[in-house]
């Protein structure tokens, strides 16, 4: 009994071992010839309409039954790094993690009107912030990213003649809205570095503080406006994606800003937006 029990053993324990590697051999083969197959038939299934960029752009925006199938085409050709996938699914192709902004301007804004406050905005929420300067002042890039919005409005639209730009990082962005004048070296889907020049702050007309630029922050979503390329912004927070430096600095500017509605918007970020950083 006990020689037959000191051979099955061994040979069971060898049996099973043996099982077990034929699995994960199985699984492994499974697992690639899965993914093969699935490639090529996400690009059988979207083929040319995904092959010429902007005919899969529009064709995923206008099919929403479509999405995920266009998604999972990014993701299999993200070697392509196609533009027009990238600005649908950024997170394919731009950094995931947290962004470290800096404010986006050398020279210390003379005030700012916060985030959260509805006196200049008659009752409406202001979803950034105003920095207003004495002079003009070069506004710079807060984090790298990708131009994905630059445009000047036009005669019918408020405020005519100025500039609004957005950059686009992942999941993030921020909007640089109402400069005055931008740098002529910059173009749509341009790549630009933190701290790059982007342009000029904007002249207002007002007679005390005249220089002014909207400065927002947040999650990058689908247009807010139907037919429009506008990008819309989930609101945040930015203080807690500031480096030390922009914290030390923006703290400063709202310490030595004087407005009449302070007590009533205490913060640098308030209401809706008090403490909103994610």
């Amino acid at each position: 009994m006990l020689i037959w029990i000191s051979i099955f053993i061994p040979r069971r324990a060898e049996m099973i071992m043996k099982g077990v590697i034929f699995l994960l051999i199985a699984i492994a083969l499974i697992l690639f010839f899965g993914i093969f197959f699935n490639k090529n038939i996400f690009q059988e299934r979207i083929g040319n309409l995904c092959a010429g960029e902007a005919n899969c752009f529009e064709f995923c925006l206008s099919n929403d039954d479509q999405y995920d199938q266009c998604e999972q085409y990014c993701s299999l050709n993200s070697e392509n790094n196609n533009k027009l996938c990238r600005e649908m699914y950024p997170d394919i192709f731009w950094a995931r993690e947290k962004p470290v902004l800096s404010l986006p301007f050398d020279e210390n804004a003379k005030n700012l009107i916060p985030m959260g406050e509805t006196i200049t905005r008659n009752g409406f929420v202001n979803s950034g912030i105003d920095f207003n300067w004495e002079k003009e002042v070069k506004i710079l890039a807060s984090f790298d990213g990708e131009i994905i919005y630059l445009s000047q409005r036009t005669a019918d639209q408020v405020n005519a003649g100025v500039w609004d730009i957005y950059i686009g990082n992942g999941k993030y962005g921020v909007g640089y809205i109402e400069l005055g004048a931008v740098n002529p070296d910059i173009y749509l889907g341009k790549t630009v570095k933190r701290g790059e020049w982007l342009g000029n702050s904007w002249h207002n007309g007002s007679n005390e503080i005249p220089w002014t630029m909207h400065w927002e922050f947040g999650y990058l979503s689908k247009s807010y406006y139907p037919g429009s390329d506008w990008p819309y912004l989930d609101k945040l927070c930015p203080l807690a994606y500031f480096d030390d430096s922009s914290i030390q600095r923006i703290e400063k500017i709202w310490n030595e800003t004087i407005w009449d509605f302070k007590k009533d918007f205490p913060y640098i970020c308030n209401t809706i937006y008090f403490r909103r950083s994610e």
